[in-house]
């Protein structure tokens, strides 16, 4: 099937100016950075738009967290959807659950090249090129056709094999990429969907129920939004994709982050290109204490995970979290704060890119629980104690998930700012100092009952 060469760009979760990681644990150059790390990528994404001359930007879904009642968002909104119209770029806007339709619709005077796109087969939006429609975007995974199965029939049997506009259903999953967000999109399995560089007349049985022109034809491209990382479906004919997020909110969220660059050749060749955006850069490495601890060896064995790291020419801080894993004994040296505070200043001066005033690094120290530190507890309620925390390291991440899932039916948008933040919650990391704590009290109790 031929296409109209087309090319745009597709972006998710901007959360334009939501406050991101921990800005008041860094140094006050680093936090100013990471404070406007979502206007940065934005504004990053409308000069890759005007930089790569695309037919039209694609937003899909929560591109500002209306809960946030942010004046700045809206402002930066309307400074970039004019510098696109400059440039006679489109930008197409799906809602999602953190901006939904009718915050948009409250926005005032935004510009005339935007368009929200709405449910339902009458949302398909034409999107033309020298007033030849190049593209379909809608908010289903089929969509109607506008032609009669015999007048697409004889078009496609001429000699010109005319050239037919790309579809794009656009969804934002609010979760990340499966074959359940797509259940809708078989164009294979229905007898009723035209299959992706087929003839228009195929499956062309009961015309009647299919509505305008007698059939519905499936996608070309899914276009996502709502996962936490970038991913690409590819089926036999067609290709369903999420760039993740436009800046990633913490270290959950690791890596270069971004968008992506769709292009569309006129033999239907289709290309995913990752554009990098994000300012702020978060990595997160778990490393093993040696035992007995030695600090040099364990700088040692960070140093790989540093010197394997390559910046994006967009990022402009990146913080680290290491994550040091070991038993009692090895990690007992890190409950110093001066030692933890020396390897800090040792893993700065590693960093060599972007450079070591440019790089933050955390320090999360977890206990491996073995089942000799529980036999040897002789307290009953220090016994109790350990095996409490051992049951909530196991049990609790999925204990909260299922609240913010049942809170999800009554309050979608808290549910989402919940589950956002369950993401950055380390609860090994939590239990690890809650059992330190516990352990200095009950030594505290014993020297205490002994005296």
């Amino acid at each position: 099937m031929a296409f109209a060469p087309l090319r745009f760009l597709h972006a998710a979760d901007a959360r334009l100016d939501q406050a991101i990681g921990e800005i008041p644990k860094l140094p006050s150059r680093l936090a100013s950075i990471v404070q406007d790390a979502t206007r940065a990528a934005f504004d990053r994404l409308i000069g890759l738009a005007t930089e790569h001359e695309v037919d039209f930007v694609l937003l899909a879904g929560n591109t500002f967290v209306e809960a946030d009642k942010s004046l700045a968002a809206r402002l930066a909104l309307h400074d970039a959807f004019e510098q696109l119209n400059r440039s006679d770029i489109r930008a197409l806007v799906l809602p999602g659950p953190l901006d939904p339709l009718d915050a948009w619709r409250q926005i005032p005077d935004l510009p005339e090249n935007v368009t929200l796109l709405e449910g339902g087969p009458r949302g398909v939006v034409a999107v033309k090129r020298d007033d030849k429609v190049v593209a379909r975007v809608g908010t289903e995974l089929v969509m109607p056709a506008r032609k009669k199965a015999r007048t697409l029939r004889d078009e496609l049997r001429s000699a010109s094999q005319r050239a037919v506009p790309f579809k794009i259903g656009v969804l934002a999953s609010g979760g990340e990429l499966d074959d359940a967000t797509l259940q809708d999109w078989y164009p294979e399995g229905q007898p009723n969907v035209a299959a992706f560089g087929t003839d228009h007349d195929a499956s062309s049985a009961n015309s009647d129920a299919a509505g305008e022109g007698g059939r519905v034809v499936a996608v070309d491209y899914v276009a996502l939004g709502g996962g936490s990382a970038r991913r690409t479906l590819a089926r036999r004919r067609g290709i369903a994709h999420d760039p993740g997020p436009l800046q990633g909110r913490g270290t959950q969220q690791s890596g270069p982050r971004g968008c992506t660059l769709v292009t569309v050749e006129a033999d239907g060749t289709l290309r995913c290109d990752f554009l990098p955006a994000a300012s702020v850069r978060w990595e997160q490495f778990v490393v093993e204490v040696p035992s007995p601890f030695d600090r040099a060896a364990l700088l040692a064995r960070c140093r790989p995970h540093l010197d394997g790291l390559r910046p994006e020419a967009c990022e402009n801080a990146w913080i680290f979290h290491w994550i040091l894993r070991g038993s009692h004994p090895a990690i007992d040296a890190l409950e110093d704060e001066s030692v933890l505070r020396q390897l800090r200043q040792e893993l700065a001066d590693a960093t060599a890119v972007p450079s070591a005033a440019d790089s933050a690094h955390h320090l999360t120290v977890e206990a491996i629980v073995e089942a000799n530190d529980r036999s040897d507890t002789v307290d009953p309620l220090q016994a109790d104690f350990v095996e409490a925390l051992v049951s909530c390291r196991r049990g609790s991440p999925d204990l909260f998930r299922a609240c913010v899932e049942e809170l999800r039916v009554t309050d979608a948008q808290w549910a989402d700012r919940l589950a956002g933040l369950l993401d950055d919650v380390n609860l090994p990391a939590i239990t690890t100092q809650a059992e330190q704590i516990g352990q200095q009290l009950f030594r505290v109790a014993a020297s205490g009952a002994a005296r």
